[in-house]
């Protein structure tokens, strides 16, 4: 279970935990996903060298303390104390089984540190699916505007599903994760959102999934794998908004569409256009999916000089896209 990054008012005094650990970039990751799960309500201390945690211990006030099993005792008099350990063991409480999926170790931590858990925003994030059956009308710098401009509001997360993604040209790149190894979660039956850290990027209310390397693990995914893998994003109350930048990844982009809240349709001003949208809308017609022309809000991109080189995701909201967007978006009930 994760916790909700809506602004609701929680008066709760905070909580002080330190953490012990000699891997430091384990410790790193799990002091991270402490805080990001509790959105701060934890001050997180994490140390790596065992002279100082001690010092830290015999020296200031904490609530909560995980420790490994052999100092567990020597402080549990001053706080509460949890530890790891290799193996299960359920009849100790204070047990900590390194492997568990980090809901459930926060779970644990909640309830030593006398904390209740913010309501959750399960099934709550909306997915916005920019798509269009028009190449070249600017689906990927619509999804990057929409994203960040519903990152201005709350927690947002983009996609992007193309088999050649742009995105690393224009994002940051440092988790060895992807959307691959996300998909194979999926597909085996473990959840994706337990492993969101190994391929997430954030800057700021904008996160992104770091694309697949590899066009075929994207072509592999079945509808399930995809559905399974969507729904986890949307449940794991990480996100307010999920921004997915459709492209031809997926055997069959329609399975994101179904299951997008709206669909953002970038159009250009041409005869060609008109005419792949009238075949797009009569496809949809003829396999009896008409629902999803109700999500579609239709728009057109201004022409404009000044998108010739290519610029940092952050220049497109001041371009003429940027402002277009904003506007709709303002016209837009989101």
């Amino acid at each position: 279970m994760l916790f909700c990054t809506l602004k609701q008012e929680v008066t709760v005094k905070e909580t002080t935990l330190v953490i012990y650990g000699e891997e430091k970039a384990w410790l790193k990751r799990f002091a991270e996903q402490l805080r990001d799960r509790t959105q701060s309500r934890l001050k997180v201390l994490e140390f790596s060298r065992e002279e100082l945690v001690r010092t830290y211990l015999r020296e200031q006030q904490v609530d909560l303390a995980i420790l490994p099993e052999t100092m567990a005792d020597e402080f549990a008099g001053s706080c509460e104390v949890l530890y790891f350990t290799e193996e299960e063991n359920p009849k100790d409480e204070r047990a900590m089984y390194r492997y568990r999926p980090m809901s459930r170790h926060l779970e644990q931590i909640l309830a030593f540190s006398g904390r209740k858990p913010v309501e959750s925003l399960a099934g709550r994030a909306s997915v916005h699916a920019v798509w269009s059956p028009v190449r070249g009308a600017g689906s990927t710098a619509s999804a990057m505007l929409l994203g960040q401009l519903l990152a201005e509001k709350q927690q947002t997360l983009l996609l992007n599903t193309e088999r050649w993604s742009v995105l690393p040209a224009l994002l940051a790149r440092e988790k060895e994760g992807s959307l691959a190894d996300l998909l194979y979660y999926a597909r085996v039956g473990s959840d994706p959102a337990e492993h969101l850290m190994e391929a997430e990027e954030q800057e700021g209310n904008l996160s992104w999934i770091c694309p697949a390397r590899d066009a075929a693990d994207l072509r592999s995914a079945s509808k399930e794998d995809w559905t399974v893998f969507i729904h986890a994003l949307k449940s794991c109350g990480r996100y307010r908004y999920i921004v997915i930048d459709v492209g031809d990844g997926p055997e069959d982009e329609s399975w994101i569409l179904e299951m997008a809240d709206r669909i953002w349709m970038p159009l250009k001003k041409s005869g060609i256009s008109l005419q792949r949208e009238r075949m797009f809308c009569a496809a949809l017609e003829r396999e009896g999916k008409e629902d999803l022309l109700e999500r579609v809000r239709r728009f057109t991109l201004p022409d404009t000089e000044e998108l010739r080189e290519l610029l940092d995701y952050r220049q497109l909201l001041y371009t003429e896209w940027g402002r277009a967007m904003r506007q709709l978006l303002k016209e837009t009930d989101v």
